[in-house]
């Protein structure tokens, strides 16, 4: 099982590549907070339409409210998403910034959808140099060390 943050379901959605998370870890776990922004109105309709259909191997799970102070810079999204990480201990899927300093802070495993994507590309998943090139389309950050 993983955790998985708002942008990287929100990127794999845009660039056909939700499955890959269920073929490589099974069971993806958003916190409420995620699903939230996955719905926001300002999300791109493929991606409303797919959260819609939630899979069963799509975990949403409450999470208390975290009054660490820690955490108080980062969206509710990313917030929650660390916690419900540390809490299941699970290996967390995030690309923004802030929020994978205070993973790494933390001590927590993690990867990036561009990480899923080579993973997923060596294991015969995904045509993962294509879906890089296309995350770049989406105005994701892509650092050329990954």
């Amino acid at each position: 099982m993983v955790v998985a943050d708002t942008s990287s379901v929100n990127y794999a959605i845009l660039i056909g590549e939700i499955g890959i998370f269920q073929q490589l870890y099974g069971t993806v776990a958003i916190p409420g907070a995620v699903l939230a922004e996955l719905n926001h109105p300002k999300t791109p309709e493929t991606v409303k339409t797919w959260i819609a259909k939630i899979p069963q191997w799509l975990e949403v799970h409450s999470v208390p409210l975290s009054l660490d102070a820690t955490l108080a810079h980062l969206r509710d999204g990313e917030r929650e998403a660390i916690v419900l990480a540390e809490s299941l201990g699970a290996t967390l899927i995030m690309d923004e910034r802030d929020g994978r300093v205070e993973d790494a802070r933390r001590g927590l495993a993690l990867t990036g959808l561009i990480g899923t994507l080579l993973d997923a590309g060596e294991r015969d998943l995904s045509i993962c140099h294509k879906r890089s090139r296309d995350c770049k389309g989406q105005h994701f950050i892509f650092r050329q060390h990954l």
